[in-house]
């Protein structure tokens, strides 16, 4: 109950957080920086305030001029806790795309613009309930600092950047003054890859025939062997004359002569394990295995064929294209 409770008017506050503070890199403000005292200063308040009434009761001069000198300090300490994040620019970037199960770490630059030193700032992910980690920080003026945020483990999918709450207590600890950052971006988190590898669908030579699947076995010499459904072996190098005994038409391909083919289908419906997650681990793998072995493919999840123009490829920009499809497919 009590967590709900939580949960909810941190969503409250951080909707309100976005509409007093724009997205993108921030410059800290006056009117963008919150402070409250911490434990501590609420302990130094009731103790301040005992002092006062002992200072009344007894009318003792000395307790008056302590009294207001600690006071004075207190209101000292809030100041210049204000002042150590006034002026400090704050910008994040997107995070490399990852695999599920991996760590990210989100890039963040902390920028100086004022004449003041800042010391033991703190930068962490909010909510902060959700275990971010977080990272101390000491800026001279005019100086500009990169640290980096490990982002918690990741399902598939793509995530929006986390919103940052950068916050001090220096110098006594009894002000705590903070305010948060929204970066733009997204964090693209890819299927992990599992084998086995599901059976490619071997794209023709031309388009002169019908697809052929091809099964990833492999004979007692070591060589790949494809299983041909079709009937037209004029694109054989060699048969496998072992399968063809057993009455299956299957051709012999040294795994050297991989680069030579067209290229292969890689489709959900060819994966043998159940489950579309399991499925998508299994496809990322078969794309991963390509782009290895220097074999063309095209990919198709649903309607959607990559790329669009059917053409097989496995250069960077292909298999990124696919590897960001499969972390998006719904």
């Amino acid at each position: 109950m009590l967590g709900n409770v939580r949960h909810w008017w941190q969503g409250k506050q951080s909707t309100w957080m976005q509409k007093r503070i724009a997205k993108g890199p921030h410059l800290l403000g006056k009117r963008s920086i919150f402070i409250l005292p911490t434990r501590q200063g609420v302990y130094l308040a009731f103790f301040l305030l005992a002092m006062l009434l002992a200072c009344i009761n007894y009318n003792l001069s000395l307790g008056y001029m302590l009294t207001f000198f600690v006071f004075s300090v207190a209101m000292g300490a809030m100041h210049r806790t204000h002042q150590n994040l006034l002026g400090t620019r704050v910008e994040a970037f997107s995070s490399e795309p990852i695999f599920a199960g991996g760590v990210a770490y989100l890039q963040v630059q902390l920028s100086n613009h004022s004449a003041l030193n800042k010391f033991a700032l703190q930068l962490a992910t909010r909510p902060a309930r959700q275990a971010y980690s977080a990272a101390h920080a000491s800026i001279a003026s005019k100086e500009v600092l990169q640290v980096s945020l490990e982002l918690p483990l990741f399902a598939r999918g793509i995530y929006a950047l986390p919103a940052l709450e950068i916050s001090s207590l220096y110098p006594l600890g009894l002000w705590r003054a903070w305010s948060y950052v929204f970066p733009i971006g997204e964090l693209t988190v890819y299927p992990e890859p599992h084998s086995p590898m599901p059976p490619f669908l071997a794209l023709p030579q031309h388009n002169a025939s019908a697809a052929v699947s091809v099964a990833n076995t492999r004979d007692t010499q070591g060589d790949a062997v494809s299983h041909i459904e079709a009937t037209d072996l004029a694109a054989a190098r060699s048969i496998h004359w072992p399968a063809l005994a057993k009455g299956q038409l299957a051709q012999r391909i040294m795994d050297n002569d991989a680069p030579m083919v067209q290229g292969v289908m890689l489709s959900l419906s060819s994966c043998t394990v159940v489950g579309i997650e399991a499925q998508l681990s299994q496809l990322c793998f078969a794309v991963l295995h390509c782009q290895v072995k220097n074999i063309p493919f095209v990919m198709q999840l649903g309607l959607a064929v990559y790329p669009a123009c059917e053409t097989a490829s496995n250069d960077t920009a292909h298999v990124a294209h696919c590897l960001q499809a499969l972390a998006a497919y719904e």
